[in-house]
């Protein structure tokens, strides 16, 4: 080997060597754990024992404010010419109107027998915490009745009606004063009788001044308790010299007790009746009636219950105090298609002299009834009236209702003419004990929007329990009732109206006229005759209406009353009035 390789391979082995210690040096003074290390020859040694700091991430917002802008109008004046163009008449057709500051509506007809109509309301609505309104109604008619032009048929009504209504909180009150007045002919009877009797004026007329206050809370959603209270008094007067006062207060109250609904009705009607005849004190009648009605409903599923009581008190009357029960029991059947139901209450029929003349205008004042009584007044006692029966609806456009109900009443009102050997022109209160059975149906029937049926059906069976007659009978009731009535639009255009009544079975008093042939007989009450009994002709009345609606507010019409031009006497002497034609317009606004 020569100089110069071993000169080479000394120096690379000294620089592996060199190369491997400091290696071993690097790892030694990196490893600070392991303590025990050995060195060789000259070397600082420095021992340092490191410890690991722990770090945990921080959070750091991120997140920036949202910037706002604004930005400032510079005012700008610009001339624009406008261009003006002509437009042809547009109809607009509006299906939902806005509300109305005021309504009312004018109805004004005429006929033949000179029967002019005059219907005037309106209604001023524009505040909401008040609201007042008038009415005006006029219909009269003269001729028709009988077939003798020297008998007066002139027949007339006229009512002006005014309403305030003062709104607060949740409370309304109401006050309301009304003027009728009522012209009647007394043009039945007959003329050809021997009469014994003073004479009968031939037509008469009366007047009543009401005014009432009403007031009531509204309806809410609440559990709170509702009170309606009622004060009203009638003034009536009339040519016959008679003058009556009736003072009426009604007041409801009802809620929850704890969770169960509780009602009570009081009810209080006091009445005066003077009569004023020449040469003659006055003879006065006075009736008080007080009546109570607590009542509790109570709900058991698909059964609704009411349960209650009434008390009534007659101070001048046969029965001082009457008690009957209320109770009123419904069962719900396939979602109410099929409502069987019962019911059972009873009562105080009020009778006076302005009640009457609603029943029987052809009525003069009477001094006495036709009773052993020194009153003429005398009220009706419903001991007992129950009713039972079925109601539902098989479909939206289609419900029924079915019953059979008995009453029980004690001193039921009558008619019997004044004087039996008069004329006949008046009648007179007559009044006995009788039950009575009724049947009775009745259907609603809706086709589609245009069309609606009406019907009703009921058949009476009357039995007399106590009379003061040799011969007992229901005297102008009727045993059958069949009424029907039916309505169509076409077209939203053309609106028509029938109804037919029609009512069999009837027995009538007539005075004894020696002209009427034929088998009668005389009714006679305390040894006295009243009457000879006579049968009723049957009554069928058919109207018809026809009205055109032009618009939303503005229609004719045109009406046929007692189309069929029948007698319909529905008093022994009185026909009804022929065949009468009448038309006219109305405007709503």
């Amino acid at each position: 080997m020569t100089t110069n390789s071993l000169t080479s391979f000394l120096a690379a082995s000294v620089i592996g060597f060199m190369g491997l210690n400091d290696a071993h040096a690097t790892q030694a003074f990196n490893d600070t754990l392991d303590l025990d290390v050995t060195f060789i020859g000259d070397r600082e040694v420095l021992l340092q024992d490191a410890h690991k700091q722990l770090h945990w991430p921080e959070p750091a917002s991120i997140g920036s404010a949202k910037p706002s802008f604004s930005y400032p109008v510079i005012p700008k004046r610009l001339n624009v010419e406008p261009e003006w163009s002509r437009n042809g008449p547009i109809r607009l057709k509006i299906n939902d109107p806005l509300p109305r500051l005021y309504k009312g509506y004018v109805k004004a007809g005429m006929g033949n027998f000179l029967s002019p109509l005059l219907h005037v309301s309106y209604s001023d609505v524009r505040s909401r915490s008040k609201s007042w309104g008038v009415q005006i109604k006029h219909e009269s008619t003269d001729g028709g009745f009988v077939d003798d032009d020297m008998i007066e048929q002139a027949f007339s009504s006229n009512h002006l009606n005014g309403y305030y209504r003062q709104l607060w909180s949740k409370q309304a009150l109401t006050f309301s004063s009304s003027f009728d007045r009522e012209n009647i002919s007394l043009y039945g009877g007959e003329r050809m009788a021997d009469s014994l009797s003073p004479e009968i004026t031939d037509a008469y007329h009366y007047q009543v001044i009401s005014n009432q206050i009403h007031l009531k809370n509204q309806p809410a959603l609440s559990t709170g308790w509702q009170h309606n209270v009622t004060l009203n008094h009638d003034y009536l007067w009339s040519s016959h010299l008679a003058q009556e006062h009736n003072f009426d207060l009604s007041a409801s109250l009802s809620g929850l007790l704890d969770t169960i609904p509780l009602s009570v009705e009081l009810h209080v009607n006091v009445d005066r009746l003077n009569r004023l005849e020449e040469d003659l004190p006055a003879e006065n009648e006075r009736q008080a009636v007080f009546d109570l009605h607590p009542q509790i409903r109570t709900y058991f599923g698909p059964i609704k219950t009411s349960i209650g009581c009434g008390l009534w008190i007659d101070a001048q009357g046969k029965k001082p105090f009457l008690f009957a029960p209320e109770l009123e029991a419904s069962l719900s059947l396939l979602r109410d298609l099929f409502i069987p139901y019962i019911r059972i209450d009873g009562g105080v029929r009020q009778n006076r002299y302005q009640t009457a003349l609603r029943r029987n205008p052809f009525m003069t004042l009477p001094l006495t009834s036709a009773m052993n009584s020194s009153k003429t007044w005398h009220n009706t006692y419903e001991t007992i009236h129950a009713s039972a029966g079925m109601k539902g609806s098989v479909t939206r456009s289609f419900t029924f209702n079915v019953n059979a109900e008995f009453r029980r009443n004690d001193q039921h009102l009558f008619w019997v003419q004044q004087n039996a050997d008069g004329a006949g022109q008046s009648f007179v209160p007559f009044y006995q004990d009788m039950n009575i059975a009724s049947l009775r149906g009745d259907v609603a029937w809706k086709l589609g929007t245009s069309t609606e049926l009406l019907g009703h059906i009921a058949q009476h069976n009357y039995r007399i329990r106590d009379s003061l007659t040799n011969n007992p009978e229901a005297w102008f009731l009727p045993r059958l009732e069949l009424e029907a009535a039916v309505q169509h639009t076409i077209k939203s255009k053309l609106r028509l109206k029938a109804d037919l009544m029609i009512q069999t079975g009837r027995e009538g008093l007539a005075t004894n006229n020696p002209t009427v042939t034929g088998t009668t007989i005389v009714v006679q009450s305390n040894g006295d005759a009243i009457g000879t009994a006579r049968p009723m002709n049957n009554i069928s009345m058919l109207n018809i209406q026809a009205e055109y609606l032009y618009n939303a507010r503005l229609s004719g019409w045109l009406k046929l009353n007692n189309a069929l031009n029948q007698a319909n006497p529905f008093l022994t002497g009185y026909d009804s009035q022929g065949l009468r034609f009448q038309m006219g317009a109305s405007y709503a606004f």
